[in-house]
């Protein structure tokens, strides 16, 4: 299984794909978001890269709301790897 660590590199990739899950499921496995988003469309963002050195973020796209940690919310995945994406939901849902 692939490993995910939050990092300080920049990511300008892309939009891939979604997951509906919440905060707190992505805290537990991942750390507190780690990105201090210049978008205001974005309240939480993870920068992350994986054990091929692909990065990838994971954010709360245009929720424009305070919502509960443990409320399931659809965030997006942006990076450059598709199936790096798909293996980080992977990942978030074990």
């Amino acid at each position: 299984m692939k490993k995910f660590n939050l990092t300080d590199d920049f990511i300008q990739g892309y939009f891939l794909t979604t997951i509906e899950i919440s905060y707190n499921q992505i805290v537990e496995k991942l750390g507190y978001p780690n990105v201090k988003s210049s978008e205001d469309k974005i309240i939480n963002e993870w920068a992350l890269k994986d054990n091929d050195d692909n990065l990838l973020s994971i954010y709360d796209w245009k929720e424009y709301r305070t919502y509960p940690n443990d409320e399931k919310i659809i965030f997006h995945i942006g990076g450059e790897n598709k199936l790096s994406a798909l293996e980080l939901i992977e990942f978030l849902k074990k």
